[in-house]
C-alpha cells in the first residue's frame, strides 16, 4: 500500500481498481476489519461444530502447516482488509443488504472471498463481483 495525496493504492489488482479514491477505508475500519475476520474465522473454523464453511478444509491445512501466528497475519492483510471494508459499503448500497457486519457479512467474506493456496491466503479474483451479488440479498447465505 501506498499514499500519495490521501488516495491510498493498493497492490491486489481487485482492490486497487475499486479503491483508487479519495474515501479509502481508514484505519478504523481495517482494525474492525481484522478483529472481525479472526473472530469469524475462531468462530466457523476451530472447535467442535456439526457444520463447517466449504473452505475449512484448506484454511486447517493451512493452520496446522503454518500455525495460528502466520494465519493471523495473513488474514490483516492490508488488501484484504480493504476488500473486507469496501465490501459491506458495497453490499449496502441502496440500502439493499441489511445483514450485520461482523456476525453476518464478515463470515460470508471469510468463506466466499478469500481462497487458501498452499503458501498465502489471498482476494479471490471475483471478490468485487461477489459483493456486488450480495447486496441483492437482505442477508449473507
Amino acid at each position: 500500500m501506498t499514499r500519495s495525496n490521501h488516495t491510498i493504492y493498493y497492490t491486489d489488482p481487485g482492490v486497487k481498481r475499486a479503491l483508487i479514491r479519495q474515501d479509502a477505508p481508514g484505519f478504523s475500519c481495517l482494525v474492525e476489519a481484522a478483529q472481525n475476520l479472526w473472530e469469524a474465522y475462531i468462530d466457523g473454523y476451530l472447535g467442535e461444530r456439526e457444520t463447517r464453511p466449504d473452505n475449512y478444509k484448506d484454511f486447517d491445512q493451512y493452520h496446522r502447516d503454518f500455525g495460528t501466528v502466520d494465519l493471523r497475519n495473513e488474514l490483516r492483510n492490508e488488501n484484504i482488509l480493504a476488500a473486507v471494508c469496501l465490501g459491506i459499503e458495497i453490499a449496502r448500497t441502496d440500502d439493499k443488504f441489511t445483514g450485520c457486519y461482523d456476525w453476518e457479512f464478515c463470515p460470508w467474506f471469510l468463506e466466499n472471498c478469500i481462497q487458501v493456496g498452499t503458501q498465502s491466503v489471498t482476494l479471490k479474483h471475483d471478490w468485487l463481483d461477489r459483493c456486488e451479488a450480495l447486496k441483492d440479498q437482505e442477508k449473507a447465505a
